[in-house]
């Protein structure tokens, strides 16, 4: 596969920095695909050098006017400064909702208490509930001692559907699976799958959930 016959869209209007919306295109693009096209590799990493070796022109794209553009920069900056809880923070308070949201899902992986907070406020309060399941996703990464009951919660009284018909209640319940290490809300997609074949069981997470606070609880864990 060669990069320059796949037709990457044009910068949008009013970019202040078209040759990093390219750049940031085909790393989104490569990052995915070098998995499977293993002749993209080198693609891969002169991409990836390329962005590191202009890190102040990514975090500056964080305030461009296009939304995919600023997500894509962000992706990158948390790959990059993950120690940089500041600018994660201004990125869960991207005025776009799907930015929030695809920012909040990534939030699995960086524990802290600073975001913590931010997903704590975006589960609870935003109006989106695409932001608001997202952050659910996001708190399973974090202190299980205070995600656990508003994780709870949120099954329990939150049954807004996204665009993709999930519900808030239904990616708590995931959430709360993930964090557990169970497979109550696995589904089985394909004769390859080891899931159960029993169907997603929001209902047994919930009393699980319970249960492991109570351990954690009597542990003394933090």
């Amino acid at each position: 596969m060669d990069l320059a016959n796949v037709p990457f869209p044009d910068p949008p209007d009013g970019c202040r920095d078209p040759e990093l919306w390219t750049l940031l295109a085909q790393f989104e693009f490569v990052r995915w695909m070098h998995q499977v096209h293993h002749e993209l590799l080198p693609d891969y990493e002169r991409l990836c050098g390329a962005l590191v070796g202009n890190m102040e022109r990514v975090v500056a794209a964080l305030d461009e006017s296009e939304p995919l553009f600023r997500l894509r920069a962000a992706i990158f900056a948390i790959a990059q400064y993950r120690q940089r809880v500041d600018l994660i923070l201004r990125m869960l308070d991207d005025p776009e909702a799907y930015v929030r949201a695809k920012i909040a899902w990534l939030m699995f992986e960086i524990a802290d208490p600073r975001v913590e907070d931010r997903l704590v406020e975006l589960l609870l309060t935003d109006s989106d509930p695409e932001v608001r399941g997202s952050a659910g996703h996001g708190l399973a990464g974090q202190n299980p001692l205070s995600a656990i009951p508003l994780l709870i919660r949120a099954l329990d009284t939150d049954h807004a559907a996204d665009q993709h018909g999930h519900t808030v209640s239904w990616l708590a319940a995931s959430a709360l699976d993930e964090m557990m290490g169970t497979e109550f809300m696995a589904e089985r997609k394909g004769s390859l799958c080891t899931f159960p074949d029993s169907p997603p069981d929001p209902q047994s997470v919930r009393e699980h959930a319970i249960a492991f606070l109570e351990r954690l609880r009597r542990e003394g864990c933090h």
